[in-house]
């Protein structure tokens, strides 16, 4: 009885672990995500979050099968800040399109 609670009790201390672990490698790529796209487009003139710039994002994100970066909120246009995939639609939108967005405002 005491070794299967002890099992139990093991494999629920290494599925934390691995959870932690995981929530935290994240959080690091993501770290390392937006820091590589503020080296790369930094010096590029951000386009303002406007209305016209969210439709204009969103339709070029539903014509090439990726995940819109942007949400509208009561009127105010956001980022996506919790979505995986941000900074890789940011730096496609940036090479293929020319549409650099302020990365600045996306809280960390």
């Amino acid at each position: 009885m005491f070794y299967k609670r002890l099992k139990i009790f093991l494999k629920h201390y290494y599925m934390c672990n691995v959870t932690i672990a995981k929530a935290k490698l994240q959080r690091l790529k993501v770290r390392t995500e937006k820091d590589l796209y503020g080296l790369e487009y930094d010096s590029m003139n951000f386009i303002p979050l406007t209305r016209d710039t969210y439709f204009t994002v969103k339709m070029l994100c539903n014509e090439n099968d990726l995940k819109c970066p942007l949400y509208r909120y009561g009127g105010v246009i956001k980022f996506k800040e919790n979505e995986p995939s941000l900074y890789s639609v940011l730096r496609k939108l940036a090479k293929e399109f020319n549409i650099y967005l302020d990365y600045t405002e996306i809280p960390q």
